[in-house]
């Protein structure tokens, strides 16, 4: 039921209009997690890289078409038929499939930003409606009903 059955991803614009890469896992029992995450404002200097095309011609070297290429091309053929629960096998296959600390090879926008956050979401969606399929979700056991709430991110340098 949360077995991964396809991935993919594609470069969209954040709210800064700057590019990002948005990945969507499906799962075999249609369930679908997507999302984008945009970069912060600063960097730390042991935070896992991202990966910029570097091309200055478009979007001043901003684009993520390479980490958009490694989602589809590299780590989707690897994780295709994973169980989406098994979040340790995920893990260590996107670690091994990278091979790097800082994860400069895939991009951490790749492996952790997207793929492994959109895997998640899309396993605990699964269990959710797996347990309010069975009726435990009607005894208050498992809250599958949140109300929507806004969030933002405030600059304290502007």
């Amino acid at each position: 039921m949360s077995t991964i059955y396809e991935i993919y991803g594609r470069e969209i614009f954040d709210s800064r209009g700057n590019p990002t890469l948005e990945v969507e896992v499906v799962l075999e029992s249609g369930i679908v997690g997507r999302a984008m995450v945009p970069s912060g404002a600063s960097t730390g200097e042991r935070e896992a890289l991202e990966l910029r095309d570097g091309d200055a011609a478009r979007f001043q070297g901003k684009g993520v078409t390479r980490a958009v290429d490694n989602v589809n091309q590299t780590i989707a053929p690897e994780i295709v038929g994973l169980e989406a629960t098994d979040q340790v096998a995920l893990d260590q296959m996107l670690c091994e499939l990278d091979g790097t600390e800082d994860k400069r090879r895939l991009g951490a926008d790749a492996i952790l930003d997207e793929v492994k956050r959109r895997t998640d979401l899309a396993a605990v969606i699964s269990e959710h409606v797996a347990l309010k399929r069975s009726g435990r979700g009607f005894l208050g056991l498992c809250p599958f009903h949140q109300e929507k709430t806004p969030s933002f991110h405030v600059d304290p340098e502007r």
